[in-house]
C-alpha cells in the first residue's frame, strides 16, 4: 500500500505524585494544512502560582517540524510551604499518526489561594495521494478512518479532559465533568483515485486545579500510548502513498501496552509496524 516504511518515537511515561465504532459518511474536500508536505508538533506547560512567592512555570512549544517525531517536556512545576502544596507535571511526544501525553495536577491548601495548571498537546499532519494499480484516476473509492484514543482520566475536585480532532473531521472528548466510555471514533471517507488529502490530528490534555483555602484537588491524564490514526481502503484495488512514506495500518495489539504502576520520567522506543 503506497511507499512503505518502518518509523519510531520517543515516548515519555511517568505516573505523578507517587500516589460499537460510530460510522459516518464524509465527502473530502481537503485544503492543505501546512507548506510543508508533512509535519510533527509538540507542546508542554506547568505552571503553579497564587498568593506565594515560589510560583513556577515551564514551557515548550515546537513550531511545525518537517520530521517524524518532536517532544516537549517532561516538565514539573511544584511549589510548597507550610500550608500549602501545589504541583504539577506534563510532556508530549508526536509521531506522524499519533501523539502520546500526560499531564497531572495536584493542589492542596489551609491558607494561600492559587493552585496548578498543566497541558500537553500534540498535532501532525501528512499528505495522501490515492492511488491504484487497477483503477483508473479519478474512479471514486472509499476509506475507513479511524482514530483511538486510549486514556485514562482519573481525579476529584480538579479539572481534566483529553481532546483528539482527527482527520476528516473525527473528534473524541472525554473529561472527569463528562466522562466518555468510547475508545475509537471513525468514518467512511468517500474519495477518488488521484485525490489529494491533507490528514492533520490533534490531542491536547487539559488539567487544573486551584481554588481559595481550603481545599484539596488533583486530576491526572495518562495518554501515552494514544492518539493514533488508521486509514484502510475499503474499495477492492484503492491505495494510497504519503509524503512521509508512512502507511497508517493498526499496529499489533502487543505494542500497545498498559502503563506501568511505577513512577517514570524516561525515554523508551516504540517500534511502529514495518509496512
Amino acid at each position: 500500500m503506497g511507499n512503505k516504511r518502518k518509523t519510531s518515537g520517543t515516548w515519555f511515561v511517568i505516573r505523578a505524585l507517587t500516589a460499537t465504532l460510530p460510522f459516518a459518511s464524509i465527502v473530502t474536500s481537503v485544503t492543505p494544512a501546512s507548506a510543508v508536505p508533512f509535519y510533527v508538533m509538540a507542546s508542554a506547560t506547568t505552571t503553579t502560582s497564587g498568593n506565594i512567592l515560589d510560583g513556577q512555570s515551564f514551557t515548550n512549544t515546537t513550531p511545525q517540524l518537517p520530521q517524524f517525531s518532536a517532544s516537549a517536556g517532561p516538565f514539573h512545576a511544584t511549589s510548597s510551604g507550610n500550608f500549602y502544596g501545589f504541583d504539577a507535571t506534563s510532556g508530549t511526544v508526536t509521531e506522524l499518526g499519533a501523539v502520546h501525553g500526560f499531564a497531572t495536577v495536584d493542589a492542596q491548601s489551609t491558607g494561600p489561594a492559587g493552585g496548578a495548571n498543566a497541558t500537553s498537546q500534540g498535532q501532525w499532519s501528512d499528505t495522501i495521494t490515492i492511488t491504484s494499480n487497477t483503477l483508473a484516476a479519478n474512479t471514486p473509492v472509499q476509506f475507513l478512518a479511524t482514530i483511538i484514543l486510549h486514556r485514562a482520566i482519573t481525579g476529584s475536585g480538579a479539572t481534566a479532559s483529553a481532546d483528539v480532532t482527527g482527520p476528516f473531521g473525527l473528534h473524541l472528548l472525554d473529561s472527569l465533568s463528562a466522562p466518555n466510555p468510547a475508545t475509537s471514533v471513525s468514518l467512511v471517507v468517500n474519495t477518488f483515485v488521484g485525490q489529494v488529502l491533507s490528514p492533520t490530528s490533534t490531542l491536547t490534555l487539559s488539567l487544573g486545579a486551584s481554588g481559595i483555602a481550603p481545599f484539596g484537588k488533583s486530576a491526572a491524564v495518562h495518554a501515552e500510548n494514544t492518539s493514533v490514526f488508521h486509514f484502510e481502503p475499503i474499495t477492492a484495488g484503492a491505495s494510497y502513498t504519503t509524503a512521509s512514506g508512512i502507511t497508517y495500518v493498526p499496529e499489533p495489539a502487543s505494542i500497545w501496552l498498559a502503563v506501568g504502576c511505577a513512577v517514570v520520567i524516561g525515554a523508551a522506543r516504540l517500534r511502529r509496524r514495518a509496512v
